[in-house]
C-alpha cells in the first residue's frame, strides 16, 4: 500500500529542469522550458554548455529576462548563479533563447530550480 497525499503543498523541494539538443548546426532559436508552470519556484542557477560552437543565450520568465541572464556566453561550461528577478509563478512561460550562434552543436542546460 503506498502513502497518500491529499492536500499536500511540496515547498522547499530542489528540482532541474534540463535541455539537451544534440543536433549539428543549431540556429538562433527559442525553447520552451515550461509553456505553463505548474507551481511556483525560484531560478537558482543555470549550467551551459556546447559541444562546439557558440552563441548568447537569454533565460526569459513570460518573456523578461531574468536578472543577469539576458546574454549568457555559451561554448565552454559556465554556471551562472541567479541573483534579481529569478521567480516563476504558477501558469508562468519559461524561455532559454539562442541567438548569435555559430557552428552550435550539442547544447546542454541545466537549471536548478526550489519550489516555492
Amino acid at each position: 500500500m503506498g502513502i497518500k497525499f491529499f492536500g499536500s503543498t511540496f515547498t522547499n523541494l530542489v528540482e532541474n529542469i534540463d535541455l539537451q539538443d544534440i543536433n549539428t548546426g543549431i540556429g538562433n532559436n527559442t525553447y520552451v522550458l515550461e509553456l505553463s508552470a505548474a507551481y511556483g519556484y525560484t531560478v537558482n542557477n543555470v549550467s551551459i554548455i556546447s559541444g562546439a560552437g557558440t552563441c548568447t543565450a537569454a533565460l526569459k520568465i513570460n518573456a523578461v529576462s531574468i536578472t543577469g541572464l539576458s546574454a549568457i556566453p555559451v561554448s565552454t561550461l559556465l554556471t551562472t548563479a541567479i541573483a534579481g528577478t529569478n521567480t516563476v509563478s504558477a501558469g508562468d512561460k519559461l524561455t532559454l533563447i539562442l541567438s548569435s550562434t555559430s557552428g552550435l552543436n550539442n547544447l546542454q542546460v541545466s537549471i536548478k530550480t526550489t519550489r516555492i
